[in-house]
């Protein structure tokens, strides 16, 4: 048979889901509320109530001063960049945010207006990536922008997220 300390903090209900509590994991949130061009991003926000609902940072491998995930283990992980509103301030204003591993880029999503606008643009741009992680490589997201393109830094409108797969 198998013992409760054979299994650590895995668990298998009696209806067969398994639960892993303790897998590294992390969503982190933007905080400032305005319109920024800062870089890396800043995503401070790890726990909370209301919009911050559903923010963790399980095994603490999430920094919330230089906003950078450290790989405990290597594995395969998954992160989520979520920039909800990006704004172009006129005809030349671009906006990437960059998905780093270790300084390098290694995905990033690009938005620009060919238009010369009135008032401001607006648009939202998503960064989704499975990575092949070593122990102790560390991700976080820069952003770069060109003429006024900035992103709101709010706790509903920018988020960053990982997950240990395996």
């Amino acid at each position: 048979g198998i013992n409760a300390s054979d299994v650590g903090a895995m668990k298998i209900t009696v209806d067969g889901h398994v639960q892993n509590p303790v897998q590294p994991s992390f969503m982190a949130n933007g905080a400032n509320g305005n319109y920024v061009s800062t870089s890396p991003i800043p995503f401070p926000t790890v726990s909370g109530s209301g919009v911050n609902t559903g923010t963790h940072n399980i095994g603490n491998h999430y920094n919330t001063s230089n906003y950078t995930f450290t790989a405990p283990i290597a594995g395969r992980y998954i992160f989520h960049v979520h920039l909800g509103i990006i704004r172009s301030e006129n005809a030349s204003s671009q906006a990437y945010p960059t998905l780093l591993v270790n300084g390098t880029g290694v995905a990033y999503t690009y938005v620009k207006f060919e238009v010369a606008p009135t008032a401001n643009h607006y648009s939202h741009t998503h960064i989704t990536q499975i990575l092949n992680l070593a122990a102790n490589d560390a991700v976080k997201v820069n952003f770069s922008q060109a003429s006024g393109g900035t992103y709101y830094n709010g706790a509903s409108e920018s988020s960053f997220q990982g997950y240990f797969l395996g």
